[in-house]
């Protein structure tokens, strides 16, 4: 049925944009 990612982040703990890096990668990534 494909591939799935599920997280739950929460951004106002901290400004580090890591984790929507990596995630903006994968889903560019499966294009």
């Amino acid at each position: 049925q494909g591939n799935l990612l599920a997280t739950s982040f929460h951004p106002e703990l901290t400004h580090d944009l890591a984790v929507h890096r990596y995630f903006f990668d994968e889903i560019c990534k499966g294009r």
